[in-house]
């Protein structure tokens, strides 16, 4: 995976393991590898500063304008996840 500078075209970082962006939030770009690991990622800089394990889910939403990661098992369950600062989802911010 690589992010490139949109203005000039450079390449700003690469990532090898990464398969796909799930979210961009605060400036950080949370990366699914393909053994289910997250990657948390400087947008800039491309420093990991954060590697978790994301299994247990059979879907995920590749999603950069909602500050969130939408996942799902294919019993049905779907979860949002979200940093903690954001605090809880309302009836009213799912409706948007």
């Amino acid at each position: 995976m690589y992010a490139v500078n949109v203005t000039n075209g450079d390449v700003r970082w690469k990532l090898p393991a990464g398969r796909d962006v799930l979210a961009i939030i605060d400036d950080v770009v949370y990366v699914l590898d393909a053994e289910k690991k997250l990657h948390l990622v400087n947008e800039i800089t491309g420093k990991v500063d954060v590697v978790v394990p994301l299994a247990g889910f059979d879907f995920y939403a590749r999603n950069t304008t909602t500050p969130a990661i939408y996942t799902a098992t294919r019993s049905g369950h779907i979860f949002c996840l979200r940093p903690i600062k954001a605090g809880r989802l309302t009836a009213e911010m799912l409706t948007k």
